[in-house]
């Protein structure tokens, strides 16, 4: 396995696809290894919800528990393979991605899972805890950032 990770040119983006793909099944593997409550939802259901809901470029995506991003990767893919054409649709698309993870290892998960499906700046904020911060985080990553930082001006 190591050997095949070493191969990888993380530069071409067909390789680096490839790689976020094997990075998926990995997660999807990792699944049912969650305890305290945690649950990862299959991948089959994730890509049926994405099917449903249709969303494109511009649309507002949020997930307020990301997990590993499972759910965020199905509708990038789902996205770009009907609505992506242009650079521009690329960057509304990425700049809509909204999303929290309140435990540190499912947020680095997600990060990772991102940066692999070409997402370098989706708004993946991290909660403690507490129901003040994640409340916090959830407003934070649900609103655009101008507006935050609109907001935060204003206090």
């Amino acid at each position: 396995m190591v050997n095949r990770i070493n191969g990888i040119d993380f530069n071409n983006l067909t390789d680096r696809q490839h790689f976020g793909d094997l990075y998926e099944q990995i997660l999807n593997d990792l699944q049912s290894a969650g305890n305290a409550g945690e649950y990862y939802t299959p991948r089959a259901v994730t890509a049926f919800m994405v099917d449903r809901i249709d969303p494109r470029p511009g649309e507002t995506l949020l997930d307020p528990a990301c997990g590993t991003g499972g759910f965020l990767t199905c509708a990038l893919r789902h996205m770009r393979a009907r609505y992506v054409k242009k650079p521009e649709d690329e960057r509304t698309m990425q700049a809509a991605l909204r999303t929290v993870e309140k435990k540190p290892l499912p947020h680095m998960l997600a990060v990772t899972n991102m940066l692999l499906h070409n997402v370098e700046e989706a708004s993946l904020a991290t909660a403690t805890t507490t129901r003040h911060h994640l409340l916090e985080a959830l407003l934070h990553a649900a609103l655009a950032p101008a507006a935050v930082a609109e907001m935060e001006a204003a206090e």
